[in-house]
């Protein structure tokens, strides 16, 4: 009883820490998650805003009578830049989601890892305490039992009939 009581606390134990590295995995992937969401705007945003400056400086240009091939020259540069600024804040938000999902791969894998080796040593243990008691029982009758036979020869104390501990049903009749 004793021992089925330990390996239960044992496997609870065990089920919290699993549950404990699932929990904490699953917040880590809802934060990659939201990171590449966030990502996604801020590339969004940054798209919007370089257009915008992008149709000032068509304006600019426009406005200050550069024509034909300065003209193109001045988009075609800006338009390198933008790219590349874009590139970087992609390149920055999946590097971030990976990071994160990485993160929650170890938690989970080193988490149930954890749990796994908690319930086998604490089943090995329980079961190890049982072997324990049971030598130590053994030992203890096999103790009695050569205390016994030690003591267990008629002693001049003892009524007749008795011899150590064994009471006699023979009636003698003389």
């Amino acid at each position: 009883m004793a021992q089925a009581l330990l390996i239960a606390s044992v496997v609870i134990g065990a089920a919290g820490t699993a549950i404990s590295a699932i929990t904490q995995a699953n917040a880590l992937r809802g934060q990659a998650r939201a990171r590449q969401i966030e990502g996604e705007q801020e590339l969004l945003s940054s798209k919007r805003q370089l257009r915008q400056e992008l149709g000032q400086a068509a304006v600019s240009v426009g406005a200050s009578g550069l024509l034909g091939s300065s003209f193109a020259n001045v988009f075609e540069s800006q338009a390198i830049e933008d790219a590349e600024f874009l590139g970087r804040i992609k390149q920055r938000t999946d590097f971030d989601v990976a990071n994160l999902k990485r993160q929650a791969t170890i938690t989970l894998i080193t988490g149930l890892t954890s749990a796994a080796a908690s319930a086998a040593g604490g089943v090995a243990g329980a079961r190890l305490d049982q072997a324990q008691l049971k030598a130590a029982e053994l030992a203890a009758t096999r103790e009695a039992i050569a205390r016994g036979r030690q003591t267990n020869v008629f002693s001049p104390t003892s009524p007749p009939g008795l011899s150590g501990s064994r009471i006699s049903t023979r009636a003698t009749f003389f």
